[in-house]
């Protein structure tokens, strides 16, 4: 099969408005009945419907970007956050003794924050060291493909997440805190 490309490059929207028009009216004899073989051409594609693709494309790709992302980290700050009440938990007669033996609050919750911030901080770079990675090349690709942009998507879907993630964090935090510090 043999295919040719002819790129007709208008001054204004109105031409190539003007121009599709012209291509729509020659190729519908075609189309009604049902046969393009004789046809000059079966397809062609305009700046206006590459742009409006390419924006559906970063919408979809946006959209499972920041799906996947919030399911997947508020499955691990859970996990995260249980495990950390539940160890506090388990580790509620040491911090006792700590108390009784002379350790104050402040630093008892310091120290709970610290331990607690590790377990948060330990995953989150990872994931950033992975993500910065893996992002470069999906946004080089798409910029290629689709010719648009999704940097400014990809920011906001990272801040939401890193929102989510610090939520969970603090939470973990002020439950474990009120464990240990419960006479």
């Amino acid at each position: 099969m043999r295919s040719t490309h002819l790129n007709i490059i208008t001054k204004t929207d109105e031409n190539e408005r003007d121009l599709t028009k012209l291509l729509d009216e020659y190729l519908q004899p075609f189309y009604d009945k049902g046969s393009l073989e004789d046809c000059a051409f079966s397809y062609y594609s305009t700046k206006i419907a590459i742009y409006e693709s390419s924006v559906s494309t970063k919408a979809v790709v946006s959209f499972v970007g920041i799906y996947i992302g919030l399911v997947f980290i508020i499955s691990c700050s859970t996990i995260l956050a249980i495990q950390q009440i539940s160890e506090t938990e388990d580790n509620k007669y040491r911090y006792s003794l700590l108390k009784k033996l002379g350790v104050d609050k402040a630093t008892l919750n310091k120290a709970l924050f610290i331990q607690i911030l590790f377990y948060f901080l330990a995953p989150l770079l990872l994931a950033i060291i992975h993500s910065i990675v893996g992002l470069n090349t999906v946004i080089k690709v798409i910029e290629l493909t689709a010719q648009v942009s999704i940097f400014s998507n990809t920011i906001f879907t990272a801040l939401s997440i890193l929102s989510i993630y610090g939520i969970y964090f603090i939470l973990t935090y002020i439950s474990s805190k009120n464990i240990i510090n419960k006479e």
